[in-house]
């Protein structure tokens, strides 16, 4: 695994990280 794939998994856990907790 690159590392440019692996920045693109966390920033888009990231972002699902982060409308899990505004959906509450």
């Amino acid at each position: 695994m690159s590392s440019a794939d692996l920045s693109k998994i966390l920033e888009e856990h990231k972002v699902w990280i982060t409308s899990m907790h505004e959906s509450g």
